[in-house]
């Protein structure tokens, strides 16, 4: 199980922003625990109809009932920046120390996960140094809220996505390489768990973590 696994990333001697290593590698560790648990809670009660925002209200409120024995906060964000910004008891009000954007998968927009055209998605937002993205961070993660087809299919389409921009024209600021691909860590069979380290516009890379999770009401037909 994914909840059993320790930080397994191939990342050697990241400079994790705020020199605090050891508080990100335990909000990955939270996650691969909790995560699961919110899955097991929550079965069936998200339709593939289900909007994105609302699970992540679902999905905060149970985070934060989690980390009431930890000195971690929560913000729910839905105007600015990524959707879920952790900060510490002991730095409120400073820039938060690790960052989760949301999406579903398959997307309502083409390719939302990734980029699309001109128009930024989850991926491109942290390489194009949004505005709430990290840009002081070199750690962070997504969660893909997986409505349709298994993890397979949608690992393929969006190493398909990244793969389609690495060949257009990348002589935008914004640039795609291999490096952006999805690599798989772990799965089973509620949650994928794969990184990806993308290069930015003047930051040092950042690396993401990617969960997946199978949502899929009562793993209807797909």
């Amino acid at each position: 199980m994914i909840a059993n696994q320790f930080l397994r990333q191939p990342f050697g001697n990241v400079d994790f922003s705020f020199g605090a290593n050891k508080t990100q590698r335990k909000i990955l560790q939270y996650l691969r625990d909790w995560l699961p648990l919110f899955l097991k809670e929550f079965d069936g009660h998200f339709p593939s109809n289900t909007k994105e925002d609302d699970i992540s209200g679902v999905l905060a409120l149970f985070l934060q009932r989690q980390m009431k024995k930890t000195n971690l906060l929560i913000d729910l964000n839905r105007k600015w920046g990524s959707d879920f910004q952790f900060t510490t008891d002991e730095m409120i009000g400073a820039e938060p120390i690790f960052l989760v954007e949301a999406k579903r998968l398959p997307s309502t927009s083409t390719r939302d996960y990734v980029h699309h055209h001109k128009k930024p998605g989850g991926i491109s937002r942290f390489k194009e140094e949004q505005s709430g993205f990290g840009k002081h961070l070199t750690f962070s993660a997504m969660v893909g809220y997986v409505q349709k087809y298994d993890f397979d299919h949608l690992f393929k389409k969006v190493n398909g996505w990244i793969s389609d921009l690495i060949e257009s024209d990348n002589s935008s600021d914004l640039r795609w390489a291999k490096m952006d691909m999805l690599v798989e860590a772990e799965r089973d069979a509620s949650i994928a768990e794969y990184t990806s380290t993308h290069e930015r516009i003047s930051k040092k890379p950042i690396h993401l973590t990617h969960f997946w999770l199978d949502m899929v009401c009562g793993k209807e037909a797909r």
